[in-house]
């Protein structure tokens, strides 16, 4: 997979590209779309087979009513094999954006 190296919170994700770029290995994807501040992140996932979960992701009916005309592309992190150490990543990313990531499951405060 080539393209751009971004890290956000620690993680570098490569990208831009098609879901059939990603790698088909454990990690951490990012669901992007372009809009007026650059690039909006509109779901952060973890899997351990991140191109197959793409394509089974249950948020993914979701995705296109974000984008605003630009497309939809993704970013993919190198293995990481640890599924707490992904999840955790994944919450930090959400959990740290300036705005809300619409198609996440937001954890609530309800206590």
């Amino acid at each position: 997979m080539g393209g751009d190296i971004v890290n956000m919170r620690g993680v570098d994700f490569t990208g831009p590209c098609g879901a059939d770029a990603l790698p088909g290995s454990p990690g951490i994807y990012l669901v992007c779309t372009e809009s007026s501040g650059g690039i909006r992140v509109l779901g952060v996932y973890e899997s351990d087979d991140i191109r197959s979960h793409v394509s089974s992701n249950p948020r993914a009916g979701e995705w296109g009513s974000y984008e605003d005309g630009n497309g939809i592309f993704f970013y993919g992190s190198g293995p990481i094999t640890d599924r707490d150490a992904r999840a955790s990543k994944v919450r930090d990313i959400i959990d740290t954006r300036p705005y809300a990531v619409p198609c996440v499951d937001r954890i609530e405060d309800d206590w």
